[in-house]
C-alpha cells in the first residue's frame, strides 16, 4: 500500500513538474492575457489594439496578452486620434521565484526561460483611459483617419470614412447589415417628422455596424438641422473624400454628390471665435482659460476657431489677477473677437 501511495505521489509530481517546465511557473497560475478597462473622454470611441479593431466601442473590458508590446488607438469622429501602449511592468515577486527556483538540476531553469518569454512575470495595467481631443478644420490632425486595416462598406476605400466601426464579432455579416438597415430607416423617419435630435443616434448606430455614404449624409444633414455645424462638417468631409469604386451603388454616389454640395455651402455657415487676452498670454502665470466649462489649450489664444453657433461663456483665470467672466453668442457666419481685460 505504501508503494502504491508513493507511486501516485511521484506520477503527480512528475506531472506538476512537466506542466511547470512546459508553460512556466507564473504562467501556470496567471492569466497569459488578463481582462483591461478601456476608458475613453468622451465615451463610444472605438478601439484597435496592434491595429486590429476589437467588437465593442468605450467603456469595453478587453483581454490583453501579457508578452510583448499592445500598442493601442483609441478613434471617434470629430477628435484627433489617441495612440499609446498597454502599460506593463515587471512583477518583482515571481521573477525572483524563478531565479530561485532555477538550479541543479538545470532542468528547473527551463520556467525561468519560459516565463521570461511568454511575458508571465508581467503585470498589466487594469485601466487604459484615453483623453480624446476634438478636432477642427486647420486644426492639429484635422482629416485623420482611422488605422490601415479597418473594414468598411461595399464601395469605399479602408480610409473612406472615420465614421466607421469594426463588425462586432457576436453578429454575422448579415446580421450586421440587416441591423444597420433598420437603424438607418428608423432615423429616416425620425428626421421627416422633425426628430433630428433622436434621429442622429440612430443614423451613428446604423454607419458603426455598416460603413455606407447615405448614413453619413442623412448623418450630417440633420447634425447641421441641430445646430452641430462642426462635426456635420467632418461627416461631409469624410464623405466627400470617399473613394467610391465603379460599381458601388448609384444611392451611394447620389449621398457623395449631395454630401459635397452641401459642404461647400455649409463652409460660409460656420462661425468663428477669437479670444485676444491683455495683458499679453506670455507675461501671465498660471494663466487658465474655461470656454463653457471646458479648458481651451493657451495656444489657441488670439486664433480664429471655427465653432458652432450658441452661447459661449469664458472665464479666465491667472496668478495676481481677478477671474473675469464673459459672454459672447455667436450666429451662423458670424466672425467675433472677444477681449478680454485682466485687472488685479
Amino acid at each position: 500500500m505504501r508503494a502504491v501511495g508513493l507511486g501516485r505521489f511521484v506520477m503527480v509530481a512528475v506531472l506538476a513538474l512537466s506542466s511547470g517546465l512546459t508553460s512556466g511557473c507564473a504562467a501556470v497560475f496567471r492569466s497569459s492575457a488578463p481582462p483591461v478597462q478601456f476608458e475613453s473622454d468622451p465615451d463610444g470611441a472605438q478601439i484597435f489594439l496592434k491595429e486590429v479593431p476589437q467588437g465593442q466601442p468605450t467603456p469595453a473590458v478587453i483581454q490583453v496578452p501579457r508578452a510583448g508590446t499592445t500598442y493601442v488607438a483609441v478613434t471617434k469622429p470629430g477628435y484627433a486620434d489617441h495612440r499609446s501602449v498597454v502599460k506593463k511592468s515587471k512583477n518583482g515577486a515571481w521573477l525572483t521565484w524563478d531565479i530561485l527556483t532555477c538550479a541543479i538540476p538545470v532542468l528547473l531553469c527551463i520556467p525561468l526561460i519560459a516565463d521570461g518569454a511568454s511575458g508571465a512575470w508581467n503585470n498589466v495595467e487594469r485601466v487604459h483611459h484615453a483623453k480624446l481631443e476634438p478636432l477642427g478644420p486647420g486644426g492639429p490632425n484635422y482629416g485623420a483617419r482611422l488605422p490601415p486595416g479597418m473594414p468598411v462598406g461595399a464601395g469605399a476605400s479602408p480610409s473612406a470614412s472615420s465614421n466607421t466601426a469594426p463588425p462586432r464579432p457576436e453578429m454575422s455579416e448579415s446580421e450586421r447589415k440587416a441591423t444597420a438597415r433598420a437603424a438607418f430607416l428608423e432615423g429616416v423617419e425620425l428626421a421627416d417628422k422633425g426628430d433630428c435630435t433622436h434621429a442622429i443616434g440612430r443614423f451613428e448606430i446604423a454607419q458603426r455596424l455598416f460603413d455606407a455614404p447615405t448614413h453619413l449624409q442623412h448623418l450630417a444633414d440633420c447634425q447641421v438641422s441641430v445646430g452641430k455645424l462642426i462635426e456635420a462638417q467632418e461627416n461631409y468631409e469624410t464623405l466627400a473624400h470617399a473613394n467610391l469604386s465603379p460599381q458601388a451603388p448609384d444611392a451611394f454616389k447620389q449621398a457623395q454628390e449631395s454630401g459635397r454640395q452641401s459642404l461647400a455651402a455649409l463652409r460660409q455657415r460656420i462661425p468663428t471665435m477669437r479670444i485676444q487676452i491683455n495683458p499679453s498670454p506670455s507675461t501671465l502665470r498660471n494663466l487658465v482659460v474655461q470656454i463653457n466649462g471646458k479648458v481651451m489649450p493657451t495656444d489657441l489664444i488670439g486664433i480664429a476657431r471655427p465653432v458652432n453657433p450658441g452661447t459661449y461663456r469664458v472665464v479666465t483665470q491667472a496668478t495676481g489677477y481677478k477671474t473675469t467672466q464673459r459672454e459672447i453668442v455667436l450666429v451662423e457666419g458670424d466672425t467675433k473677437t472677444l477681449e478680454v481685460q485682466l485687472t488685479r
